[in-house]
């Protein structure tokens, strides 16, 4: 890729989608622990409790979308083709995906002709244990999915059964998943694609979300959570776009900045500023 010079510095600049799956069958089961929880008057902790219970069901082991799932990703796609006509962004040269099946199956609907659908290990949500965050074996997903290359992990997977079988020591918390957000910048300024999509988990994207705008963990003490007031959790569906600066000196971190618009297909259309016509400005953040 050609970068674009800047005094004394060459930049690569990056367009990246950020897409959060649309609704999958683990999300109704979540929803409807809390909801009868919440109806006979638990409070927050029970109702956090029953919704953790509920994923622990093997039916949830890689869930696929519901019909409104379907429905969610369908729009989602004719929002994206609107966003890249009346932005002026060019459509992405690639598409990476988290290999669980939910993700796999938004990508088939939100970009139902793109020729370049790759999974990705790095986009995968973050292991808890819980069977609705652990993958199918790549060789047996494939066969769902022709459209999608799956080599890298079909490699791996031949190669161990630490991708799809859960071991206690794989467990991830959000310092884990933090630090793969790192790694997942890192990968897409040695890719040669300026604009890409990336179709993963509300986990992982939140940690990307707080890693762009330099927001630390509300649960990490000394450190200063009110940064930013962007809600870093993205809905089913949810679409937001980032802009990535690499600076061709390795110690030098990119810049990032959000642009406007955003989009959930549950809102039906962009932010409240959006699309009244007025834009938020850009928030930019070095990492």
């Amino acid at each position: 890729m050609v970068g674009v010079l800047h005094r004394d510095r060459q930049v690569q600049t990056k367009l990246v989608f950020l897409v959060r799956h649309a609704q999958a069958e683990h999300n109704v089961a979540e929803e409807w622990a809390e909801d009868t929880v919440r109806a006979h008057g638990g409070s927050p902790e029970e109702q956090e409790a029953a919704r953790r219970a509920v994923l622990d069901d093997p039916a949830l082991r890689d869930p696929g979308l519901t019909k409104r799932g379907e429905q969610q990703a369908s729009v989602a796609s004719s929002s994206l083709a609107d966003m890249v006509e009346s932005m002026g962004y060019n459509a992405p040269d690639v598409v990476l995906v988290s290999p669980l099946r939910r993700t796999l199956q938004t990508a088939r609907l939100l970009f139902p002709e793109h020729p370049r659908l790759e999974a990705l290990e790095l986009l995968r949500e973050k292991r808890t244990g819980k069977p609705c965050d652990e993958r199918t074996n790549a060789s047996c997903v494939a066969k769902e999915f022709p459209r999608v290359c799956f080599d890298a992990i079909s490699q791996q997977d031949a190669s161990s059964d630490r991708g799809y079988v859960f071991h206690p020591d794989d467990v991830e918390d959000n310092h884990t998943l933090r630090r793969r957000s790192h790694l997942l910048l890192e990968l897409l300024g040695r890719r040669p694609e300026r604009v890409l999509a990336l179709i993963t988990h509300k986990g992982l994207l939140r940690e990307l979300n707080r890693v762009a705008l330099s927001r630390p963990d509300d649960s990490c003490e000394g450190e200063d959570s009110t940064h930013d007031t962007r809600d870093p959790t993205f809905g089913n569906a949810e679409m937001r776009v980032l802009e990535i600066e690499y600076d061709a000196r390795v110690e030098a971190p990119p810049l990032i900045r959000f642009r406007i618009p955003r989009h959930s297909p549950d809102s039906g259309s962009s932010s409240a500023k959006e699309s009244s016509g007025e834009e938020e400005p850009d928030e930019t953040c070095s990492v």
